[in-house]
């Protein structure tokens, strides 16, 4: 069985939502075992653990990643993403998704094996989002390198 490890930072609990719908969706496979933490809950050393790696946060500021709990995090466990198939969430309030493309090309630079185009979303997902992002767990899940 893989183990699918995801790592999310929520301020305002739309990027929590996001990621309880993509974990619902990984649910879906039977052959997948799957964490989902807070960021701060998890050493960053841990995802060396895990097959497939799965990682939320929101845009923050000038469109960038959350300075104060999730960069750090990320900076401590990229170099336990390389060769390892990484998919990339978030929602945001302003802007049109940049800090994404931005976080995407970043993951690449690290050696990670980017699954599809990061899943954003303009505040709180609902109806239709929700089963986008169920169906982004369920083909991650699927997703073989």
């Amino acid at each position: 069985m893989q183990k699918i490890l995801m790592v999310y930072y929520s301020g305002g609990g739309n990027t929590k939502a996001m990621a309880r719908a993509i974990k619902d969706g990984i649910a879906k496979n039977k052959n997948m075992d799957v964490e989902c933490v807070q960021v701060g809950m998890i050493h960053p050393d841990r995802v060396a653990d895990y097959d497939k790696i799965l990682l939320g946060c929101p845009a923050s500021g000038m469109e960038e990643l959350e300075q104060a709990h999730f960069e750090p995090f990320y900076e401590a466990c990229k170099k336990h993403l390389r060769d390892k198939p990484v998919a990339l969430f978030g929602s945001y309030g302003l802007g049109v998704g940049h800090w994404m493309k931005k976080w995407e090309r970043r993951c690449i630079l690290d050696g990670a094996i980017l699954f599809d185009e990061g899943f954003i979303c303009l505040g709180t997902p609902e109806g239709e989002m929700i089963d986008g992002l169920m169906d982004f767990g369920r083909r991650f899940s699927e997703f073989n390198v």
